[in-house]
């Protein structure tokens, strides 16, 4: 009696490149400020420093879909002295490119500006977009935004004193 034959899972060209993506950006973050001038930086989560991306990582995160999590953050600074952050995270149950997100993103980053914290307060503001899953602790990400400058800035109350 002949062996029955192995059915062998066929090749997929996509379900490749998405395991790759998705490994090559383990363990790293997009952080942007305000203050930045539009600029991002590519920060790896277990150091806290920022690294220049590669071809590779830079055409990973501008072609391929991911399930990204971002954290939007307002600073203020208070008449007394006080810094503080306000946050909100954004988890997306769907792959998304990060092109697709812009727009929706930057909607959602000036509705929480405008409704967190007065007008009077705010220094900046930024965000923190992770490629996969994961739940970002407040404290880690206020470390990582005060390490870039988050609250290097003045507050409105300030420049009118």
């Amino acid at each position: 009696m002949p062996k029955p034959k192995k059915v062998r899972k066929k090749y997929n060209v996509s379900s490749r490149i998405r395991s790759q993506g998705d490994a090559s950006l383990k363990g790293l973050c997009v952080l942007s400020l305000v203050s930045l001038a539009g600029k991002c930086l590519l920060v790896n989560m277990k150091t806290g420093k920022d690294q220049a991306p590669s071809l590779t990582l830079a055409t990973a995160i501008e072609k391929y879909s991911f399930q990204w999590t971002v954290l939007l953050a307002v600073f203020g600074r208070a008449p007394n002295g006080d810094q503080y952050m306000k946050c909100e995270q954004v988890n997306f149950t769907s792959r998304y490119r990060q092109c697709d997100l812009v727009d929706y993103l930057n909607e959602k980053q000036n509705n929480f500006l405008d409704k967190s914290i007065s007008k009077e307060h705010v220094i900046n503001a930024g965000w923190i977009a992770v490629p996969y899953q994961f739940d970002i602790d407040e404290s880690f990400a206020g470390d990582l935004f005060s390490q870039f400058g988050a609250f290097d800035a003045l507050a409105k109350w300030e420049c009118a004193a």
